[in-house]
C-alpha cells in the first residue's frame, strides 16, 4: 500500500518515524518554526508554515474551498437520511447542522490555544479569519444559531481542558506530551494544566521529603519508558491572587546534564527563570551533584508569554550546543 502523510501541527518527524516515513511526506501544515525539511516535492499537497496562535486555523483554510464544495451539494445528508428511511429529513438543515458541529470542533483547539482570541503575542490574522469563518457556519444552524455564545462556550472547554482531578500521574504527564530527538538524546516535554504541587500530591500525597523523592523516581520512571535524557514540566495555573503563572520543571540523567547546564544558563535571562520552591520544596528544588541522582531544577518562568512552543527549541538548541 503507498500511503504518504501530510504532516500537521510539525514540520519534521522524529526518531524512529523519521527513519521509517520520511520518504512518505508528501505536505506540511504547521504553525512552528520552519525547520527546514520536506522543503520540495510536496506537490500536489502544501508546504504550509505559518507563525499564528491555532495551527487549526492554518488547516481550517486549507480545506475552506474543499468544505465549500462538500458543503455546497446535499447529496451526502440526503444518502444518510434516505439509508435510514427518514425522508422527511431536510437536507440542507442536516447539512448546515453537520456543518456547525464540525466548526465547533476546529473552534474549541483555536479559541483555547488562542485564549479565545485575547492572547496579543499569539493572535494573527488567520486565527480572527478562521473563528469569523467557523462561527458563520455554526450561525447557518437552524439548532445552533440561537444559543451560540462564543465567550460560554470557550469557557465550558477551558473547564473541561483542566479537569484532570480524576486523571494518574503518568495519564497527566502524557495528556499533552511532545518528544523530540537531538544529537542522540531523547527530550520530552509534557504541558500541565496544574502547578507542580498538584502532580506531587497525586504520586504521594503530600509534600513531604520522603514524598519528594517518591516525585523524581516516578519522573525517572516515566522517563525510562519513552527512553528520555532530559524531561521537563511546563505547568500552567492561576494563583491566589488570580495571576496567571507557569512553572518549569527540568530532570536529566547524567548524559544530559551537559546540555541540562546550557539550557539553564541561556534560558535563564530569556525565560525570565527564577528558582522555586514547591510549598517548601526545597530539597527538589536544587541542583543535586550526579552522585546523588538525576540533576533536577524547578523554576518560576517569568516570562509567562513563553510556552512549549519557544521553550521546546531552547532546549533542542542546548542540547545541539552540548554535543
Amino acid at each position: 500500500m503507498d500511503v504518504t502523510f501530510v504532516l500537521v501541527d510539525h514540520n519534521r518527524l522524529q526518531g524512529e518515524l523519521r527513519k521509517k516515513y520520511a520518504a512518505r511526506v508528501r505536505g506540511i501544515v504547521d504553525h512552528h518554526d520552519d525547520e527546514g525539511t520536506f522543503c520540495s516535492g510536496t506537490s500536489p499537497e502544501p508546504r504550509i508554515i505559518e507563525k499564528c496562535g491555532s495551527c487549526t486555523s492554518l488547516v481550517v483554510r486549507t480545506i475552506r474551498s474543499s468544505w465549500e464544495s462538500i458543503a455546497g451539494g446535499s447529496s451526502l445528508a440526503s444518502g444518510a437520511a434516505h439509508a435510514q428511511g427518514d425522508s422527511s429529513v431536510n437536507d440542507e438543515s442536516m447539512t448546515r447542522t453537520w456543518n456547525a458541529q464540525i466548526a465547533k470542533m476546529a473552534l474549541a483547539s483555536i479559541l483555547i490555544d488562542t485564549v479565545n482570541l485575547t492572547a496579543e503575542d499569539k493572535v494573527e490574522e488567520a486565527d480572527v479569519e478562521a473563528v469569523k469563518y467557523l462561527e458563520s457556519k455554526i450561525k447557518l444552524s437552524p439548532q445552533d444559531a440561537a444559543q451560540w455564545d462564543r465567550d460560554k462556550f470557550y469557557e465550558s472547554i477551558d473547564s473541561a481542558k483542566r479537569n484532570i482531578d480524576a486523571m494518574d500521574f503518568e495519564d497527566i504527564l502524557r495528556k499533552d506530551y511532545k518528544q523530540w530527538t537531538e544529537k542522540g538524546l531523547n527530550l520530552g516535554v509534557s504541558s500541565v494544566v496544574k502547578p507542580l504541587g498538584f502532580l506531587m500530591k497525586k504520586v504521594g500525597g503530600d509534600l513531604s521529603e520522603d514524598k519528594q523523592q517518591l516525585f523524581v523516581t516516578s519522573i525517572g520512571d516515566f522517563m525510562a519508558t519513552r527512553r528520555l535524557t532530559i524531561f521537563a514540566i511546563m505547568t500552567t495555573f492561576t494563583s491566589t491572587s488570580g495571576e496567571f503563572q507557569r512553572e518549569l520543571y527540568v530532570q536529566a540523567l547524567s548524559s544530559g546534564y551537559a546540555a541540562a547546564h546550557v539550557f539553564a544558563e541561556q534560558a535563564k535571562v530569556e525565560l525570565r527563570l527564577e528558582d522555586h520552591d514547591v510549598a517548601s520544596c526545597k530539597e527538589i528544588g536544587s541542583m543535586k551533584p550526579l552522585d546523588q541522582g538525576p540533576w533536577r531544577k524547578i523554576w518560576l518562568q517569568g516570562d509567562v508569554s513563553k510556552s512549549r512552543k519557544q521553550v521546546a527549541p531552547l532546549m533542542r538548541k542546548a542540547m545541539k550546543e552540548a554535543a
